[in-house]
């Protein structure tokens, strides 16, 4: 997967370099989502918004008989962050959930959606090293969005927005 950056616009193409088709009635999609809720402990509508959005391409992609694989990378606030939810995971067998684990310093500010939530936090998990070094995570998100190639990406609210531009950003200045 290779990232280009032209306009101020992030556009994912394949290691061919063509562009990527447009959406079809029978095409295989493969769509990632960026948000900062969704499965662990949502509190605003963005968390509403990106789980309703998941639910409804599965619905939308089943009903055709199309094919969609679904990978939501979102934060998951540290076990001891106070007043967390317990809301009804979304499942389906063709999604996986990449949660970014905060840390406990960053419990305070979960449930925020301003300047001082965990943004940056989440945004700068994405931009692990080749290596998968990650400051807080056994993931390495780079290797996983890589092996997935998604032929879509959904980033919800800015929080999501920031994150994958800042994937983009490191995939790019790291000849990706």
């Amino acid at each position: 997967v290779r990232i280009d950056k032209s306009l101020d616009t992030m556009t994912l193409t394949k290691k061919t370099s063509l562009a990527l088709e447009a959406p079809d009635t029978h095409h295989h999609r493969r769509i990632l989502f960026l948000s900062l809720e969704f499965n662990f402990s949502p509190f605003s509508g963005n968390g509403v918004l990106c789980r309703s959005l998941v639910s409804g391409l599965f619905e939308l992609y089943n009903k055709h008989n199309d094919d969609v694989e679904i990978r939501v990378i979102c934060a998951k606030p540290h076990p001891s962050t106070p007043n967390l939810s317990s809301d009804i995971p979304v499942t389906h067998k063709n999604l996986i959930i990449w949660p970014v684990q905060l840390q406990k310093s960053s419990s305070s500010q979960w449930k925020r959606l301003d300047r001082h939530g965990p943004w940056k936090e989440f945004a700068t998990a994405l931009c692990c090293q080749k290596d998968g070094s990650n400051h807080n995570n056994d993931i390495n998100f780079r290797d996983c969005i890589e092996q997935f190639e998604p032929t879509d990406v959904v980033a919800v609210d800015w929080h999501g927005m920031l994150a994958w531009q800042a994937f983009c950003t490191t995939a790019t200045n790291l000849g990706k």
